[in-house]
């Protein structure tokens, strides 16, 4: 039978997330920030009546929003207020892969400082894989073992012609199951993939994609996007064989079948091998520092492969099982922590248990801390542990050269029923690009049972930075002789973000004033770029727009948005005042100003236009 991390717990299912109309008016499966913002507020006040003593101890929100990771957007803040009222809040790190050295790829609202983030860990013992050779024309294009990403694999070698649906419609509006089905039939009726092995793209529901493919009569399926081994389950739809391609290797085979070149597979049998990834991040397990440089995630757990039941039954009335992977089924296995932590330890409130989970995680050997955060989640050594050290992870952010200095104050918490001796030291994992002093005072000090002390922390920047590579460690925080509690640290190196605001254009310079038809101004805003051999989000903490005549005067503040992801922004501009009047004729300045999430200075361009 299967058991679950936390058997004996309450849970409070909280929908916040469904089909609903979107910004294009068709139907998508999304939560919006007040949903969910609604849901934390049911965690926390459960029957509504403004008191708080009857709050969830633990809410895991399962979702994130991609490369968001600000410090003080809404759900950010929601994360923090809840902690307060004493709900500690899990989320996901997000399943964007490695990110850049230093900000972005981590998912919101795990960028807030209060919300424990998870990222996923491989932890299964063995895999199945299998050789695939890929041949188009006459030329081997992958010849190589390969993920079983399947329940099974073959159990003898197989040799098939390869086919593909027809391309989804562009957009990012999801498919109803009818016409993705249909995407595998062609206008006859005919299907595309009968007898042949299917090309399908992963994509949000990799067992949907690969369950269309089997009615459609595919007799294997290549899945295209980095499915692990035996990720899809063990109650599918389809009982051929499924593998998993590289991302490079479909492009191929696309662009073969596009001028009707003729593709073939061959896939061998199924082969169970140890698993060479297990105990290591997952590959697809986002990493990366928050936007203000705190290390995120602050731990991992497991993630790849999970066994867990699914809705309905099976033949004859039989539970339906199923494997689920993401750093959403990670951040649930360190919500179950948390709870049986809340169990064993009820006096600890939710900062504590916060605390504890992540300080006490295990390392991972030759993981980076931006991978990692602490390590790998332990409930055991969070029951046993005796101090709680507020932050859990550090933001020390970029240092532009040598003298840079960063400060942070730790909160060092006495949890124990004994006077404890703590020592302070430093662990460095990776150098970086220049060498980083760090000074504690004191660095050891004796702390009596249920007492708390503040110990100021400098960081320096003692050399001159070579390159861009981040530094990276951990503080040891403990009694001799004791398993020290963990907090991350990273540092990178570089100038501040500068040039934030690129293309600037007005529809219109001369118009008069209108609320039907105002000038349209484009700002590009925010950008990606690419360091230390990954990319890198630069986003904005704030964009304003605000309106100057010519004299120079500033006229108020037309448009502000914060929590600004790069892209592409349109503002009407209607010819009236922030107060709303009408502008008189003349020439007028918009000004733009875009400030950057991390500490440098501020990006200003304007534009003018004429009231006619």
């Amino acid at each position: 039978g299967l058991a679950g991390v936390a058997t004996g717990a309450s849970v409070l299912p909280i929908r916040v997330a469904g089909w609903q109309e979107d910004a294009t008016g068709g139907w998508s499966v999304y939560a919006r920030s007040d949903q969910v913002l609604a849901g934390l507020e049911s965690a926390v006040d459960p029957n509504g009546d403004d008191d708080a003593h009857d709050a969830a101890r633990v809410a895991l929100v399962a979702l994130s929003e991609p490369y968001a990771s600000f410090v003080d957007d809404p759900l950010a803040r929601a994360a923090g207020g809840a902690l307060r009222l004493d709900t500690l809040v899990v989320t996901p790190a997000g399943n964007d892969g490695p990110g850049g050295p230093g900000f972005g790829f981590v998912s919101g609202p795990g960028g807030g400082p209060a919300a424990l983030t998870v990222g996923a860990a491989d932890m299964r013992k063995d895999v199945e894989t299998a050789r695939v050779v890929v041949r188009v024309g006459l030329h081997i294009v992958l010849d190589r073992i390969e993920p079983v990403a399947g329940a099974s694999g073959p159990s003898a070698p197989v040799s098939l012609r390869v086919a593909a649906p027809r391309a989804a419609p562009a957009g990012n509006q999801p498919e109803a199951s009818g016409e993705r089905l249909a995407r595998y039939f062609d206008h006859g009726g005919l299907s595309r993939v009968a007898g042949r092995a299917a090309l399908v793209e992963s994509g949000d529901a990799p067992q949907a994609a690969v369950g269309d493919a089997a009615r459609a009569g595919a007799s294997a399926v290549l899945v295209h996007g980095a499915l692990p081994s035996g990720s899809l389950g063990f109650d599918e739809t389809a009982s051929i064989p499924v593998v998993d391609l590289p991302n490079a290797t479909a492009s191929t085979i696309l662009d073969a079948l596009g001028r009707g070149e003729s593709v073939g597979v061959a896939i061998g049998r199924a082969q169970t091998s140890p698993n060479p990834g297990r105990g290591r991040v997952a590959p697809f397990s986002s990493t990366g520092l928050a936007f203000d440089g705190r290390v995120k995630p602050e731990l991992v757990a497991p993630g790849v492969a999970l066994v867990t039941s699914e809705p309905g039954a099976g033949a004859g009335g039989a539970p339906r099982y199923g494997t689920v992977n993401g750093t959403s089924a990670a951040a649930a296995v360190v919500a179950g922590a948390a709870a049986l932590l809340a169990q064993a330890r009820p006096a600890l409130d939710a900062p504590e248990l916060r605390s504890l989970l992540a300080e006490t995680a295990r390392p991972i050997a030759g993981e980076q801390v931006t991978a990692q955060g602490a390590g790998r989640v332990d409930p055991g050594a969070a029951s046993a542990a005796e101090l709680a050290v507020a932050p859990a992870s550090l933001a020390l952010g970029r240092a532009p050269g040598a003298g840079w200095e960063g400060r942070q104050t730790l909160v060092v918490q006495n949890l124990s029923t004994r006077d404890i001796t703590v020592r302070i030291r430093i662990e460095r994992l990776s150098e970086g690009a220049a060498s980083v002093r760090f000074s504690a005072r004191p660095a050891r000090f004796q702390l009596a049972r249920g007492k708390t002390r503040r110990i100021p922390l400098r960081a320096t920047v003692a050399s001159a930075p070579v390159g861009t590579a981040p530094a990276e460690g951990t503080l040891l925080i403990g009694a001799p002789g004791d398993q020290p509690l963990r907090i991350p640290w990273a540092i990178t190196f570089g100038a501040a973000p500068r040039n934030l605001i690129g293309r600037i254009s007005l529809s219109s310079e001369r118009f008069r004033p209108s609320d039907k038809k105002p000038s349209v101004l484009t700002v590009d805003a925010g950008k990606v770029v690419h360091a230390a051999g990954r990319d890198e989000v630069q986003a904005l903490e704030r964009l304003d727009i605000s309106l100057w005549n010519a004299r120079g005067v500033r006229l108020g503040l037309l448009a502000r948005l914060r929590d600004v992801l790069p892209g592409r922004f349109q503002f009407g501009i209607t010819g009236r005042s922030p107060a709303g009047a009408p502008l008189g004729r003349g020439l007028y300045r918009l000004r733009i100003v875009a400030k950057p999430t991390t500490k440098g200075p501020a990006t200003r361009r304007s534009v003018t236009f004429r009231i006619r």
